[in-house]
């Protein structure tokens, strides 16, 4: 199944712990991805379009994203809650999903 959002044809990386998912199910995320045409990339580059961020990112992945966005790209840091919501265009999540960080 496909679909097509503000995400579609972006480059992605996840950083930190996803509050929705173990680590082990990470990928769940890197499958909603493929469905709107996006990219799960494991490293920051020039290429990227949004690092999504979930309990304690990694600092040098931020601060990476800092230097490159200082250098002219235009890489936006979101949390976990902005992804899901901007991916399914909710207003507000549902009141069963909740994030305590």
């Amino acid at each position: 199944m496909k679909v097509i959002n503000n995400f579609t044809g972006k480059n992605f990386l996840f950083t930190g712990e996803m509050h929705l998912i173990d680590k082990k199910q990470k990928h769940m995320y890197w499958l909603l991805c493929e469905m709107a045409n996006a990219t799960h990339k494991t490293s920051i580059s020039k290429k990227l379009d949004f690092v999504v961020t979930g309990a304690k990112p990694s600092p040098a992945k931020l601060i990476e994203v800092e230097k490159l966005n200082i250098e002219g790209c235009n890489i936006r840091v979101i949390d976990e809650e902005t992804f899901i919501k901007q991916f399914f265009e909710l207003e507000e999540l549902p009141p069963y999903i909740s994030f305590y960080y």
